[in-house]
């Protein structure tokens, strides 16, 4: 989400301890999610610290942004969450887990089995997300995540959660297809096109869900009265 704004700045051009891709290839390190250990990078040089908000300032309403308070050590959390940023289907296909962005956070513990939920937010004693309207809060954490959980490592979804996955990011999906991505509108219209978009997705499934032009052909009369 933020690949050019990380690409440019000479202080992530090698590794450091006071952050951590999380994904696994050192070739697209950058391309996903960031750990970063804000006790770290504060004392370090100047440049670092304004390049590190300047990261945090660069898509709307932080959207790529979250906080997470552990008891971890920060290379523990890491490796943690390194385990979490893919998932298996029923094939054996591998798929990315968009686990640095607010709008799946959102909807991910609503989706994912429990037992999953809990497995990724075991040692998490709080996260914290922006949501479109620019606010933060807090996601849901069950207590029966301190339990002793079963290793689900590597993540195996079900078709039942693939699908449910695919149905929550819909509304984004039409969005990118309309050049209405956060990035592309005024701030202000983040929620409201996003509302639009679940909208004519709710529309088009309740008239059976079949034809992809009509959903586009609904979207753009949907968002061309948003010009008027």
């Amino acid at each position: 989400m933020v690949h050019g704004v990380l690409s440019s700045s000479v202080h992530f051009a090698k590794a450091a301890d006071w952050y951590a891709p999380l994904l696994p290839q050192k070739d697209i390190r950058l391309a996903g999610p960031i750990l970063f250990a804000t006790e770290r990078f504060k004392g370090k040089a100047p440049g670092i610290a304004s390049d590190v908000t300047r990261l945090a300032n660069s898509f709307p309403h932080r959207l790529h942004l979250s906080e997470i308070d552990t008891e971890l050590t920060f290379e523990a959390m890491a490796a943690h969450l390194s385990a979490f940023v893919y998932f298996g289907d029923s094939v054996g296909q591998t798929h990315g887990l968009r686990i640095a962005d607010c709008r799946v956070l959102a909807y991910l513990p609503h989706i994912l089995r429990p037992a999953h939920w809990d497995a990724m937010t075991a040692p998490v004693a709080a996260w914290r997300i922006n949501d479109r309207m620019g606010r933060e809060r807090a996601l849901p954490l069950r207590p029966a995540r301190k339990d002793p959980i079963a290793d689900v490592r590597p993540l195996r979804l079900s078709d039942e959660e693939i699908d449910a996955l695919m149905d929550a990011g819909e509304a984004d999906a039409l969005l990118m297809r309309m050049g209405k991505e956060p990035g592309e509108v005024n701030l202000k219209e983040i929620q409201g096109c996003y509302d639009i978009a679940k909208g004519c997705i709710d529309r088009w499934k309740a008239g059976g869900g079949r034809a992809r032009d009509i959903l586009m052909d609904m979207a753009e009369k949907d968002f061309g009265k948003t010009k008027k």
